[in-house]
């Protein structure tokens, strides 16, 4: 496994940057595992969507991350 450092030199986008780079961004919501959780996947970490109300198929944004959680925010296209 890389260093920091060496993520920084080798990589345009450590995995640090990477992972908060995720605020802002949109992606669309696909069907929940059997547990019921929405996941999304971004390189090779897993991260369960804490969705509120957004269901399956509905744009939402990425507002906050923690740990392996993403919270998202539905977004009202017109």
């Amino acid at each position: 496994m890389l260093t920091e450092f060496e993520a920084r030199v080798t990589h345009p986008v450590s995995m640090l940057e990477q992972w908060s780079a995720l605020e802002g961004k949109a992606f669309v919501l696909g069907m929940p595992n059997a547990l019921g959780q929405h996941v999304l996947t971004v390189g090779s970490k897993r991260w369960i969507v804490a969705h509120g109300e957004a269901q399956p198929g509905d744009r939402v944004r990425v507002t906050r991350s923690e740990e392996a959680i993403l919270w998202v925010e539905r977004l009202i296209e017109v």
